[in-house]
């Protein structure tokens, strides 16, 4: 069983790695490798495994790791439920569902991991999916020592590598199980804007050890009350009187 942790920031967090590609040693004569391979990108089969119609399964947790001083809902600490999921890579997003019935005997999704259809909990776009490979001529096929991000000659899905953007999730609500009582005094709007912590000594940095099945990213929510008829009233004011 994998780990994922997603830190709630109100300011959130869920987490990834990023994979690099060294070069390779080549006869006497070659020309040395020339990378030209961006950093940030993760392999598919770190995620789901080596067999995508049975994908493997991930713990994911939500952790609130700052508030604003005047929020009374939440508080640094607090704890999402631990979470079952799996991933399911579509050619433009990257979704974690749930891989078990959120209410037991309902429906059966997520219960089969060859239909990969629980509920969804986080959803991030897919920025590119593509091959490593040697750049080469189009006509002989000869390779030259480049290595670059090759998006033509496989289909998305077959394409073993994928740079994902985690500043933002892109699901509507958090669904932080225990942020639903500020909710019943009246509607909460949602908006997650982007955010990405590149100071790797922050304690929010992006935290990525896929071999050792962890990951660790930081997103931000802002919540606000949604207006009566657009009186500028917050109804969650009416509904308490």
């Amino acid at each position: 069983m994998r780990k994922l942790w997603n830190r709630l920031g109100l300011a959130a967090t869920v987490a990834l790695l990023a994979l690099g590609s060294g070069a390779t040693a080549g006869c006497a004569g070659e020309q040395p490798t020339i990378n030209q391979v961006q950093v940030g990108y993760i392999r598919k089969s770190d995620l789901i495994g080596a067999d995508p119609s049975n994908p493997t399964e991930w713990y994911m947790r939500q952790t609130i790791t700052d508030t604003r001083k005047s929020n009374p809902f939440a508080f640094v600490g607090m704890q999402d439920e631990m979470q079952r999921i799996r991933w399911d890579i579509q050619e433009h997003y990257l979704i974690a569902r749930l891989s078990y019935e959120y209410v037991s005997g309902s429906d059966g999704a997520g219960a089969d991991p060859t239909k990969n259809s629980g509920q969804i909990v986080a959803v991030f776009a897919i920025q590119s999916q593509f091959d490593v490979e040697r750049a080469y001529n189009n006509t002989t096929g000869e390779e030259y020592n480049v290595l670059t991000e090759n998006t033509v000659d496989h289909v998305w899905y077959d394409r073993a590598y994928m740079r994902v953007d985690w500043s933002r999730n892109l699901i509507s609500d958090p669904n932080f199980e225990y942020l639903w009582f500020p909710e019943i005094f009246g509607e909460l709007k949602w908006d997650s804007p982007a955010y990405y912590q590149t100071d790797l000594n922050s304690p929010e940095a992006p935290v990525f050890d896929l071999a050792n099945g962890y990951m660790d990213v930081t997103q931000r929510w802002v919540a606000q009350t949604e207006d009566f008829n657009g009186w500028g009233f917050p109804s969650c004011v009416l509904i308490n009187w």
